[in-house]
C-alpha cells in the first residue's frame, strides 16, 4: 500500500457547502475536485484491499461525513439548515490517508495514517 501511495502526490482539497442524503440520515461536506479522489480512490481499488461488492461502489461521490445519526441528533432537513448556517468552506492538503475505525461510541478513532508523496 505505502508504494503505491508513494506515486500519488499530495493535492489541495476544498470542502462546503454541507449537503445531505435524505432519506439516509448522512450529512456531509462536498470535497473538491472530486477527479483526484475519484482518481486516488481507482488505485487503491487496483490493490484488492477493498470490498468492491457495496451497494454503490461506481455511484461513489468524494466527500466528508458529518454525521449519519448514529451518534448524535436525529438527521433531517432542520438540522442540516442549522448546520449550513453555522459552517462554512475551507481548503486543506492532503498528504496522507488515515485508516479509522469507530469504537462502542461510534467515534472513530485513527488505526493507521499513510502519507502520500
Amino acid at each position: 500500500m505505502e508504494t503505491i501511495l508513494s506515486s500519488i502526490e499530495s493535492f489541495e482539497l476544498s470542502y462546503g457547502p454541507l449537503k445531505t442524503f435524505l432519506p439516509y440520515p448522512c450529512i456531509w461536506y462536498e470535497i473538491q475536485p472530486a477527479e483526484k479522489v475519484l482518481e486516488l480512490r481507482n488505485v487503491l481499488h487496483q490493490t484488492d484491499f477493498f470490498n468492491l461488492d457495496m451497494k454503490h461502489p461506481q455511484n461513489f461521490i468524494p466527500h466528508m461525513t458529518i454525521t449519519e445519526g448514529l451518534s448524535g441528533p436525529e438527521v433531517d432537513e432542520n438540522l442540516l439548515q442549522v448546520l449550513q448556517e453555522e459552517s462554512g468552506k475551507g481548503l486543506f492538503q492532503c498528504e496522507g490517508l488515515s485508516y479509522i475505525v469507530p469504537d462502542e461510541d461510534f467515534r472513530f478513532q485513527v488505526k493507521k495514517f499513510l502519507p502520500i508523496s
